[in-house]
C-alpha cells in the first residue's frame, strides 16, 4: 500500500508544482488579469476594470490589448487625459488593428467640436491616424472614414491678433454690416471700409479679431 499511496502523492505534488508554475508564468497571469477586467467592464464597475488593465500592465508594458481595453474603461469614466494616453499606446503597439486608432480619432473629433479647441493641431492628429490606417490597410474602413470627414470637414479660421489694414481688396473684414466676433461671439460695430469704391480711405482702419 505504501508504494502505491507515494506514487500518488508524487503525482498530487507535480501536478500543484505545475499549476503554480502555471499561475506564475507572465503570459498567464496577465490573461487572467485582462479576462477579469473584462467581467468588471461588461457588468459597468469601470473602476475594478482599469484596476486589472493596470495589472495587466504590470506584467507586461508592452501589452496592447490592455491598453486599448484600457483606453475604452477610462474614457467611460470620464478620465479623457488617460484615456487619449492608452489609446496613443495601444496604437503604437498594435499598428494593424483598427479600433484603438478609430477610437482615438473620434476622440480628437470630439474635442475638435469644442470652440477652444476648434484648430488645426486637432485635424492635424486625425489626419495622421487615418493615414497610419490607410498605410497598412488601403481598404481600411475607420481610415477611409476619417479621409472623407476631414475631405469636407471645414478648416479652422486664422486667428490672429495682429491688425488687419481695412482697403477695398479686402472684402471679409471690411463689411458695412454688424458681424459677430469669433470668439467671444458679441457683436462688433459695423465701420465704413470703403468697400467697392476706387476712392482709398484717408487713413487705414485697423480691425483685429478677437
Amino acid at each position: 500500500m505504501f508504494p502505491r499511496n507515494r506514487k500518488w502523492l508524487w503525482l498530487l505534488l507535480t501536478a500543484v508544482l505545475a499549476f503554480q508554475g502555471c499561475w506564475r508564468d507572465p503570459e498567464t497571469v496577465k490573461r487572467r488579469y485582462v479576462a477579469s477586467g473584462d467581467k468588471y467592464f461588461a457588468q459597468g464597475k469601470y473602476k475594478e476594470a482599469s484596476l486589472m488593465y493596470r495589472s495587466a500592465l504590470k506584467k507586461d508594458a508592452k501589452f496592447g490589448e490592455a491598453y486599448s481595453k484600457l483606453g475604452e474603461t477610462e474614457l467611460r469614466r470620464g478620465e479623457i487625459r488617460e484615456a487619449i494616453g492608452a489609446l496613443r499606446r495601444a496604437v503604437d503597439l498594435l499598428p494593424r488593428d483598427e479600433n484603438p486608432a478609430g477610437r482615438l480619432a473620434d476622440i480628437y473629433l470630439a474635442i475638435y467640436a469644442t470652440p477652444k479647441n476648434h484648430n488645426a493641431a486637432v485635424l492635424k492628429e486625425v489626419q495622421q491616424l487615418a493615414d497610419q490606417l490607410l498605410k497598412h490597410n488601403p481598404n481600411s474602413y475607420h481610415g477611409q472614414r476619417l479621409t472623407g470627414f476631414l475631405s469636407i470637414c471645414p478648416k479652422p479660421l486664422p486667428l490672429s491678433r495682429k491688425p488687419i489694414r481695412c482697403v477695398p481688396t479686402n472684402p471679409i473684414y471690411c463689411s458695412r454690416w454688424p458681424r459677430r466676433s469669433f470668439r467671444t461671439k458679441n457683436w462688433i460695430r459695423p465701420r465704413r471700409c470703403y468697400a467697392g469704391s476706387s476712392r482709398r480711405p484717408p487713413t487705414s482702419l485697423p480691425l483685429t479679431i478677437s
